[in-house]
């Protein structure tokens, strides 16, 4: 069971994550982190609307925010290396 496991494993670390994948993902731990954010406003509030409009206008604001930075990103350089498929005097010109 322990062989079949690791065949297991190492198939998943082969595949590539889609990109429908990513985006589902991150939508749904905004969701996740609102929902939070919902419930600790109604905590302190007792007001379900006031609550519900606190946690709409985090999840905007956030992924707002979150498209920013990383629009932002695209004008760093540090951390960044050629790809395989782009030569030397490309990334020179």
């Amino acid at each position: 069971m322990v062989i079949r496991e690791q065949i297991m494993a190492e198939r998943l670390n082969q595949m590539k994550e889609t990109h429908m994948r990513s985006v589902v993902k991150g939508l749904m731990y905004r969701v996740l982190g609102s929902l939070c954010t919902v419930i600790v406003a109604y905590i302190f509030t007792r007001e379900k609307i006031i609550s519900i409009e606190i946690g709409g206008l985090e999840f905007l604001a956030k992924v707002f925010l979150y498209y920013t930075y990383e629009r932002a990103w695209n004008f760093v350089g540090w951390g960044r290396t050629a790809s395989a498929n782009v030569s030397q005097t490309e990334i020179e010109i």
